[in-house]
């Protein structure tokens, strides 16, 4: 199965096609500026789209038989030298306590990917248990509460209580009833929001506390639509908190998988999975090779 294909992504090799039926393989400097137009144009970044051209316009031969089946070629394997050391998928096991730390701005997906990953888990055969630390919003509590009730999972919560607390209460809970995955929602808040960040970094503190035995993955939720400005985002939680993994959320028919390419030059944490629509079933784990093979259709 292949990943669903975003509308942008649908005009990237459409694009190049169209390239080479202009007949621009005649005129090479033209078509090295309009291909890294391209690569741009799907938010793959500045240093990735020069990356990329360079090495097209290096190895394809314009004057060959297929010339454009050997660029899709060469621009696959590139692709994946990019992306591939991203592809580090989680491990889980059954009585291996395991927390998954979910952070992430406002919008980004964050409760609805916390759902989605529980359901994911749980369909391993593994016991879960949520831990509703979005003190700020009573309508997040109430989301995530309404998703526990719909995958039978048990949700730790009280909006009275901050979310170091509530990190805490949820850690001491699935000790004590040997849940396998935890899995903690917070509050969406802003880069520049210093008090919250420091927060996060308090609840990170909480938790390993709490179980220094377990597993520890702070997952910072990206909206893909955003682009290069999730760079900044990436580059701003894993100094205040430390990333060890990346969702990527809103991969459908609005967004562009480009920025996947862009992180990917620019950062080395790991992308765990990405979301490609808004059922419950929409969390992939994330295969380099899967992914290119979409991009390039």
């Amino acid at each position: 199965m292949k990943y669903s294909r975003p509308k942008a992504q649908l005009k990237i090799w459409d694009s190049i096609r169209n390239l080479l039926n202009a007949s621009l393989a005649d005129h090479k400097v033209e078509l090295e500026a309009q291909l890294e137009e391209i690569l741009l144009g799907a938010d793959m970044g500045y240093s990735a789209s020069k990356r990329l051209t360079k090495e097209v316009s290096r190895k394809c031969n314009l004057k060959s038989h297929n010339p454009l089946e050997e660029m899709r070629h060469i621009l696959s394997q590139e692709l994946l030298t990019i992306i591939r050391p991203l592809e580090k998928p989680l491990m889980f096991k059954k009585h291996q306590s395991m927390v998954l730390f979910l952070v992430g701005v406002n919008g980004s997906g964050k409760t609805t990917t916390c759902a989605k990953l529980a359901n994911h888990i749980k369909r391993k055969n593994l016991s879960v248990l949520l831990g509703a630390a979005d003190t700020f919003r009573a309508a997040g509590i109430e989301q995530i509460s309404s998703w526990g009730d719909k995958l039978s999972i048990e949700v730790v919560k009280n909006n009275k209580r901050d979310p170091a607390s509530i990190a805490y209460q949820a850690i001491q809970t699935s000790l004590d009833k040997q849940i396998d995955v935890t899995l903690i929602d917070t509050a969406g808040r802003l880069p520049n929001q210093n008090n919250l960040m420091q927060e996060l970094a308090k609840m990170r503190k909480v938790i390993n506390k709490a179980n220094p035995d377990a597993i520890v993955e702070t997952l910072l939720t990206i909206d893909s639509n955003l682009g290069q400005n999730n760079i900044n985002q990436v580059t701003v939680f894993d100094g205040s908190v430390g990333l060890d993994g990346i969702i990527l959320t809103k991969l459908d028919g609005s967004a562009k998988g480009g920025s996947i390419v862009a992180l990917a030059q620019e950062k080395s944490i790991p992308i765990r999975f990405i979301g490609t629509g808004e059922n419950i079933e929409d969390l992939q784990v994330f295969e380099a090779d899967k992914f290119v093979s979409t991009l390039l259709q």
